[in-house]
């Protein structure tokens, strides 16, 4: 059995362990697009800052997507997540432990 590991990383250094494929970010009306699709109810000025707190990473985006779809947590309280998030692993190297953990999804 063959197994493969996805690395998803901003740092252009992979080179020497790794094959190599450039994504660029979404297009904010392909975001907003693909996160109504999959979010049932969700409007566009909730979809649209989704998009903008995950930066329109297509990663990201999906993963926004199937979270908010499978838990029915809300636009705002998603954003509120992503920003809380980033200001805890966003902190000076060395200086802190950072555990964080998403809710867990019901059932």
């Amino acid at each position: 059995m063959s197994f493969g590991v996805l690395i998803t990383s901003r740092a252009g250094d992979w080179e020497e362990a790794a094959v190599s494929v450039e994504v660029d970010v979404l297009e904010r009306s392909d975001s907003i697009a693909m996160l109504r699709r999959r979010v049932p109810g969700l409007g566009e000025v909730d979809a649209d800052s989704v998009a903008a707190a995950v930066g329109d990473l297509p990663l990201a985006v999906t993963q926004a997507a199937a979270y908010m779809a499978s838990s029915g947590m809300s636009a705002s309280d998603y954003v509120k997540t992503v920003k809380t998030a980033r200001r805890k692993t966003l902190m000076p190297a060395g200086r802190h432990r950072i555990h964080y953990r998403w809710p867990r999804l019901p059932g």
